[in-house]
């Protein structure tokens, strides 16, 4: 399982300097994007034989239609998806969140993070008969 998510994007051309506002929009107004690697897709892809690989999504819209489609489109075994923003996810004290695997969509309520935690790999056990 991974912490946190990494950057979908980074800036094409690193700056030997910090880039400051008070300099001019110029360096500022059109930094252009490179995509990362996936790193999801590339850790479901070298699966090994004995390896359950967890996906998590966090959406703003659809997160269960959004979190099977990650599901499907990344490899993984599980997408643990939670509702984002308005007070929602990040910097909350815990969260509502669904365990999409390929066998269905379980629901969990509201949850201490620490509690989520422990629930998202008990999932991952009993779903690869592991643990």
């Amino acid at each position: 399982m991974f912490a946190a998510a990494v950057s979908d994007f980074r800036p094409k051309e690193r700056s030997s300097r910090k880039l400051k506002k008070s300099a001019g929009a110029e360096g500022l107004a059109c930094i252009e994007m490179v995509e990362n690697p996936d790193v999801l897709a590339t850790v479901a892809a070298g699966k090994r034989p004995g390896q359950f690989v967890v996906g998590f999504a966090a959406e703003t819209e659809d997160v269960v239609r959004n979190a099977r489609k990650k599901l499907a489109a990344k490899g993984a075994d599980m997408v643990v998806a939670n509702q984002v923003g308005a007070g929602l996810g990040f910097g909350a004290d815990g969260e509502q969140a669904f365990l999409v695997t390929a066998g269905g969509t379980v629901e969990l309520p509201f949850l201490a993070k620490r509690e989520l935690a422990a629930k998202i790999l008990d999932a991952a056990c009993d779903n690869f008969k592991v643990c």
